[in-house]
């Protein structure tokens, strides 16, 4: 990882708290055509009062979910034909546009390579003309207003961009609830210091999503901004990575990742579920529930999921103050593991280690060391690390009392 450059403020526009133009569009959208797509968020963004031209010889960045080296099929990041249709109408529009992402691992040009591959945005960029960042570079950059951190570290692209294009995928995910718009701008945050971070407020749950909710309010005030969510086929039950694709057969689009997200949520079912909504909406950045937004285009209740599973198990997740015997944790099947030694690699608390079992080398967990930031349920390709509670709570949440 290249080391960051000096510290730096980056300029701020400053926004009406609920901002005036947050408005969510969703549009019903059931397959992956590019074609489609495109035609989808342009009526969508003529709608929005947004003119793609207005950033012609511009910056723009378009940042994907990319958290894993998988398959677009596995709705485990955001699927290639969005990319490619976003970039088509901005490139179209004469802007400078790039795709830059900072995955769950490490950062540099032979991670990313493969990861860019085998996501599809390799192809997507040149469909499209869009280009792909492979500087890894990042800035360190100041933030007054920040309520768990002054500073943080983020991707030079991202730092020089004009305009900031938030692809994000529909997800449930088993710390945070769901990921979409705000939970995808932790990618800003170069490599293996995301894990940095959970090593950091690992005591403090709240503190990390406010880690996030500032970093995402940053960039948001700092850059033109734009929120688009890919919900054709999203991922349910063992999220972020491990899941089940899911179809929402929707698009949203808005200009506000906080209130996009409220909008996420309640498509899923999962209001009330969503520590970073709680906390947008704490600070004035979005309304609570979907009823409340502005809606623009199909209803929410029309395209709604209420069956979407959630990602932990235990159905005591969405209460406070749980003790701590009864909180989910991850849990390896040594029948899946592969050994690859990646879990270790990314543990922020070095609880993982490699130990032979029955002949074979598996990966074990310290639980007493273990922080359930889950980052090793996220980033295991064999899908061999799940989040588990309490035998009872397994067996609750498979009879459907699960709340």
């Amino acid at each position: 990882m290249t080391d960051s450059q000096n510290n730096s403020v980056l300029p701020v526009a400053r926004r009406t708290e609920i901002d005036d133009r947050a408005a969510v569009g969703i549009d019903f959208a059931e397959s992956y055509d590019a074609g489609l797509i495109e035609s989808i968020l342009r009526r969508r963004f003529d709608a929005l009062g947004f003119d793609p031209r207005s950033q012609a010889g511009r910056r723009v960045v378009v940042k994907p979910n990319l958290l894993i080296r998988y398959a677009p099929e596995k709705a485990a990041t955001t699927h290639p034909a969005v990319i490619e249709a976003v970039c088509r109408i901005f490139v179209s529009a004469g802007a400078d546009v790039m795709i830059a992402e900072s995955n769950g691992g490490g950062y540099s040009e032979g991670i990313l390579r493969p990861l860019y591959r085998i996501c599809g945005m390799e192809a997507a960029a040149e469909d499209s003309g869009a280009v792909l960042n492979f500087d890894t570079s990042f800035r360190t950059v100041a933030y007054a207003e920040g309520v768990a951190s002054k500073s943080f570290d983020i991707l030079e692209p991202l730092c020089t961009a004009d305009m900031i294009i938030d692809c994000c995928k529909l997800k449930t995910h088993a710390l945070a609830g769901m990921t979409a718009g705000v939970k995808n701008m932790f990618g800003a945050v170069p490599g293996v210091k995301k894990f940095e971070t959970h090593a950091r407020y690992n005591h403090d749950l709240r503190m990390f999503f406010s880690f996030i909710t500032d970093l995402c309010r940053l960039l948001y005030e700092a850059k033109d901004f734009l929120c688009i969510t890919d919900g054709i086929e999203g991922m349910e039950g063992n999220g972020p990575s491990a899941g089940t694709p899911r179809k929402v057969n929707a698009i949203l689009t808005s200009f506000s990742p906080f209130q996009s997200d409220v909008a996420a949520a309640a498509l899923i079912g999962h209001e009330g579920q969503v520590p970073i909504n709680e906390l947008s909406c704490e600070r004035g950045y979005s309304v609570q529930t979907g009823s409340e937004l502005v809606i623009s285009g199909d209803s929410i209740e029309k395209l709604k999921v209420p069956d979407f599973r959630p990602a932990s198990p235990n159905p005591l997740a969405p209460l406070r103050n749980i003790p701590e015997v009864l909180r989910s944790r991850p849990k390896i099947d040594h029948s899946l593991c592969r050994s690859c030694g990646e879990c270790v690699s990314y543990c922020p608390v070095k609880a993982i280690k490699l130990e032979e079992k029955r002949g074979k080398n598996v990966a074990s967990i310290d639980t007493k060391k273990c922080i359930r930031c889950f980052c090793c349920q996220e980033l295991c390709t064999f899908k061999a690390i799940s989040v588990s509670g309490l035998p009872i709570f397994d067996t609750v949440n498979r009879l459907g009392f699960g709340i």
